[in-house]
């Protein structure tokens, strides 16, 4: 795994949702579901989904994952 500045989960929820939207908010909230791919994944940060499932975790989010994507939600 490579060394990353800042946390490449939270760093992708802000990109998707943007930092002062609603959505943002409903999200850390635990009303909504984000999902992404491992190509994106991949693309974006050259993680895997289990490093990047790591970094959700970490954040205190909840991960279900397939072959090729992530589900991410928080309880």
């Amino acid at each position: 795994m490579k060394k990353i500045s800042k946390n490449p989960f939270l760093i992708e929820v802000e990109r998707k949702f943007g930092k002062d939207s609603f959505e943002y908010s409903a999200f850390m909230r635990g009303s909504k579901k984000f999902k992404i791919t491992k190509e994106e994944i991949d693309d974006r940060y050259n993680l895997t989904l289990k490093e990047f499932a790591y970094y959700a975790q970490v954040s205190g989010f909840k991960v279900l994952s397939d072959a090729d994507s992530l589900i991410i939600f928080k309880e």
